[in-house]
């Protein structure tokens, strides 16, 4: 049997059968302090060699005991790392910093943590402004962790209190006392000032008119299935109580889980923004929106009739179905001015740029207008000339193209 090998520490190096493993430095203590108490680097690697001789007494082989002591020194090294930033963040970071770079050790005596920590760092090889920098990076990252938590807890926080402001606002409109008090609550946690403003107007609000302002209906209903909760209770002390009830129940079907994706599945299928804030003024769909507001409306009309029969109501379904029925006359629409567009173009190139040509275009074969426009783009992408179209009129056939295209219902 092999003998176990021979684990020794002669000043700041690890000895494996009288070869240097591992060397660290500085030395250990000064030579002339040779009986002051053992400092907490030496006692580090005093349990380091007893560790590495019961190691090499289990039969351990160099490498392994190598391998051992290297593993010692990381969770050591790990260790005195987060002291150091524990103890750091724990003081003024921007002072210890700067005393750090400068090997300035003994301005960290005040800490025993922060001074062993460091001390013991620079013991294993690090330098001081290496330490330094990195006690800097974990500052930053901490500063950078605390600010998203704290933008997290803001989001968090104006989530919560448009929730509450939404759920204050129902409760002024159904005067729930019950709702509204819970809901204030809720707002005064963020912002007591806005809490105590709808407290007043709630106030205010308690005698109901018995007739509704006609400017205030006029403008509700102008809003159509754009209407929201804050549209109601801007016109809150001009409706009367049924019509305060009335508008909200309105937008309580809007806002509605399956109404929201009722609608959302409408305006996909006819290929248009439900917002039409969202589309430019000069959109060509712009008069689908008109069409997709009347489908609405008489979406939330046939919900209210299922309501009051007391049967059952799947806004998706009954959706898609007026979508076919209202829709589809209207893309028959669209189809003939498509078309009428189209010859209007084949038109005016055959007197423009094809007068005089054996290449008349045939107004109503669209197909056929397609492939020649198709060809002459291609030609005039190698650049060069077709009849009196130039390679400068690229974008121009591209609209033919397109125009030909919706013509045949593309």
């Amino acid at each position: 049997m092999a003998e176990s090998p021979t684990v020794t520490m002669q000043g700041s190096s690890v000895m494996i059968d009288g070869k240097v493993r591992r060397s660290l430095k500085p030395k250990l203590r000064p030579a002339l302090e040779p009986n002051a108490p053992a400092t907490a680097i030496e006692l580090i690697q005093m349990e380091k060699l007893e560790r590495l001789q019961q190691y090499a007494g289990l039969g351990m082989t160099p490498s392994q005991i190598k391998t051992a002591a290297d593993n010692f020194d990381k969770v050591r090294i790990d260790a005195a790392m987060q002291v150091m930033v524990d103890q750091a963040f724990a003081g003024k970071v921007t002072e210890i910093v700067p005393a750090i770079q400068a090997g300035n050790v003994n301005a960290l005596r005040g800490n025993n943590g922060l001074y062993n920590s460091v001390t013991y760092l620079h013991h294993v090889g690090m330098s001081y402004k290496d330490i330094a920098a990195e006690l800097q990076q974990r500052e930053m990252a901490e500063i950078n962790y605390q600010e998203a938590l704290d933008r997290e807890n803001n989001a968090i926080a104006e989530k919560n209190e448009t929730q509450f402001t939404g759920d204050a606002t129902r409760a002024m409109l159904e005067g729930d006392d019950g709702a509204f008090a819970v809901a204030i609550e809720g707002i005064g946690k963020t912002d007591r000032a806005k809490a105590a403003e709808l407290q007043k107007e709630y106030a205010e609000a308690g005698n109901d008119r018995l007739t509704s302002d006609s400017k205030a209906i006029d403008f509700l209903d102008g809003k159509g299935i754009m209407l929201s909760y804050a549209d109601v209770f801007s016109q809150l002390l001009n409706l009367s109580d049924a019509d305060k009830k009335k508008y909200s129940g309105i937008v309580k079907t809007y806002e509605s889980d399956e109404f929201t994706a009722a609608k959302t599945i409408i305006a996909g299928q006819m290929k248009i923004s439900v917002r039409i804030q969202d589309m430019a003024a000069d959109d060509k769909n712009l008069a689908r929106h008109g069409i997709f507001r009347q489908i609405i409306g008489e979406l939330q009309l046939q919900k209210v009739l299922a309501a009051r029969n007391n049967e059952n109501f799947d806004a998706i379904k009954v959706g898609q179905s007026l979508v076919r029925q209202m829709f589809t006359e209207h893309q028959v629409i669209e189809f003939q001015e498509d078309k009428n567009s189209a010859r209007s173009i084949l038109g005016a190139v055959n007197v423009n740029e094809l007068k005089g040509t054996d290449n008349q275009l045939d107004p109503n074969d669209f197909a056929a207008a397609q492939t020649y426009f198709e060809s002459v783009l291609t030609s005039l992408k190698d650049g060069d000339r077709v009849g009196r179209f130039k390679p400068s009129d690229i974008s121009l056939v591209e609209i033919y193209i397109n125009a030909m295209k919706k013509a045949q219902g593309q």
